[in-house]
């Protein structure tokens, strides 16, 4: 997990034995970042550790973005509403 979308969106290698989670939040949010990955969890494509391996991921508050060892193709899902 890290708050540098710049340097790993993108440009990190998916691998199937990790999962990277880039979260766009400016460094005065950081506080929400529990919030953020419980409610990223909650998502059907990536519950379980086993949904979550092989993917390198970009949330946002709006969007969940990711791309798969497999599959170079840009995937979008919705981020549930969470209270922070």
């Amino acid at each position: 997990m890290t708050t540098n979308v710049s340097d790993f969106w993108r440009r990190v290698r998916a691998d199937e034995r990790f999962c990277v989670v880039c979260l766009a939040l400016p460094n005065e949010r950081l506080r929400e970042v529990p919030n953020f990955l419980r409610a990223l969890f909650r998502t059907r494509e990536l519950k379980t550790k086993a949904m979550r391996m092989g993917k390198v991921v970009r949330a946002s508050r709006r969007q969940v973005q990711y791309y798969t060892a497999k599959d170079k193709r840009l995937r979008s899902l919705s981020l549930p509403d969470f209270n922070l």
